[in-house]
């Protein structure tokens, strides 16, 4: 409860889910384009993150690419159990004490989450927003858990006010990344 206290109340929270290693070549370039776009909404972002994975760090560089300004937007959710966060941009805050009670916290405090590639840590973060009713955007063309590994419930089909034709552009690696 402290936590979700102190956390930007006027903004749109979305949290990033996936993988610690990435596994396509075409994911850093992915990871940087979800963070430029990100950067472009409104209202103002505050971008959420575990701390610990290469899909987070790629992130969160686009976010703040054109405005070092937002890097006041992003928090990374570390667990007391983790030594460190060596990520260069943000504000690193203490969330749970293992890195279950992190995944908990960090796929309760969004109000959407996005997930890129991602093994067994990123399916458990993506079943926790489901079930905490969260919109899950699995960019599922890079595989992993956001195509549906390690038996996430991932839907092909669009949530209320997404056609089906951009929906299914999460899920084809043939489209080019595209800002």
């Amino acid at each position: 409860e402290q936590l979700l206290a102190s956390l930007p109340k006027d903004s749109l929270r979305v949290s990033i889910f996936g993988s610690v290693e990435l596994q396509s070549s075409d994911s850093p370039a992915l990871c940087q384009a979800i963070g430029r776009r990100l950067a472009s909404v409104s209202p103002r972002v505050a971008l959420f993150t575990g701390a610990n994975a290469a899909v987070h760090e790629l992130v969160v560089a686009g976010f703040c690419e054109a405005d070092r300004n937002l890097s006041s937007s992003v928090f990374h959710f570390k667990p007391t159990s983790m030594a460190s966060c060596s990520f260069p941009i943000g504000t690193v805050i203490e969330a749970g004490h293992s890195l279950e009670e992190r995944r908990q916290l960090l796929a309760q405090s969004c109000h959407i989450a996005i997930s890129v590639e991602g093994g067994p840590g990123t399916a458990d973060e993506m079943r926790r927003a489901i079930a905490a009713g969260r919109l899950l955007v699995p960019v599922g063309r890079n595989g992993g858990a956001s195509a549906g590994m390690f038996s996430v419930p991932v839907s092909r089909t669009p949530p209320p006010g997404i056609d089906a034709a951009t929906w299914a552009l999460l899920f084809n690696s043939s489209v080019p990344i595209d800002d």
